[in-house]
Parts: C-alpha cells; sequence; structure tokens
C-alpha cells in the first residue's frame, strides 16, 4: 500500500475514549496535527507479545519508523496506570520534538472527554489489531475487523459493532 493510498484512508477521531481503544489494539497506526500538514507526526502503536500492557512507540522518519519509547498501561485493572518513557533503545533522544510531542499527546489525553479542536487525530482504515485493511462500513468506523472485535481483551468495548 502506497503512502498516498494510506493518506486518503485517514479518519478523524474526536473523543478521548475512542482514540486510546484504537491505539491500545494492538497494531495501531496514527497521525497527530496539530492543523499544520507540514508538521505532522505518525506513530505506530504495537502491543508487546510477551506483556499485554506494553506497547512500543515508533515514529516515522524519512527513512522509516524509529523506536521512540514505551508506553505501559494496565487497562485491565480497576485502576488504571499509563506511563510513556524512553528505553535504552530508543531512538530518539528526550528532547526531539517527536519524543516530546507523543509525551504531551499521551498525558494531555486523560482528564478530556474530547480532543481538543486545535488538534488532529487521526487512524488509518486498518484494523487496530492485526493491522489488515477495513473494507466493511461498520468495520471501517469502528476500526478494528470483526473477527479481530471478538477475540480481543476489550471486545465489550467493541460489542453490537458487528
Amino acid at each position: 500500500m502506497t503512502e498516498n493510498m494510506l493518506e486518503s484512508m485517514l479518519i478523524k477521531l474526536s473523543d478521548v475514549t475512542t482514540a486510546v481503544y484504537y491505539m491500545l489494539g494492538g497494531k495501531a497506526l496514527i497521525t497527530i496535527n496539530h492543523h499544520n500538514p507540514e508538521k505532522h507526526l505518525t506513530y505506530r502503536v504495537v502491543q508487546s507479545k510477551k506483556d499485554l500492557s506494553t506497547y512500543f512507540i515508533r515514529v516515522k522518519t524519512k527513512s522509516g519508523y524509529k523506536y521512540v519509547g514505551v508506553l505501559e498501561h494496565a487497562v485491565y485493572k480497576p485502576f488504571y496506570t499509563s506511563l510513556f518513557y524512553r528505553t535504552p533503545k530508543s531512538e530518539i533522544p528526550e528532547t526531539d520534538l517527536r519524543y516530546k510531542a507523543f509525551r504531551w499527546f499521551w498525558a494531555n489525553l486523560f482528564g478530556k472527554s474530547i480532543i481538543p479542536d486545535s488538534l488532529d487525530v487521526l487512524r488509518y482504515r486498518i484494523c487496530c489489531v492485526c493491522g489488515s485493511l477495513l473494507t466493511h462500513p461498520k468495520s471501517i468506523k469502528k476500526g478494528i475487523g470483526p473477527v479481530c472485535a471478538k477475540r480481543h481483551p476489550l471486545a465489550d468495548v467493541f460489542k453490537g459493532a458487528f
């Protein structure tokens, strides 16, 4: 799939809950844009296979995706915890805008019900769990395919979508 094809498949996320669930699907691809298409940032959020509360964050660069850091999000506990940080393997320094932007974005999602008008959070028409292209209107609307919606740990969130 070409970059132009992916860009034509962008869907704006307007509420925080939808954005968080999409990002924690397992293989999410999001773009953050502060109303300046020249300065948008695209991130891959991929769930660890060993620890389901750990997500690896990569940012798109001219030479491909580079590892930014780890997001630990305990979503299955009554009281969730969420922490984003760099590791020794991080390829992006903490002084870099791409690191700062994701850190700010993730920290500012919580405590709000809608995403501010000054910020566009865009997702692609791919399944947030397996990364497959979505073609059915209901799947596109939810950001997850019917098979993944049934077997995902957050299946109750996607209940009724199919």
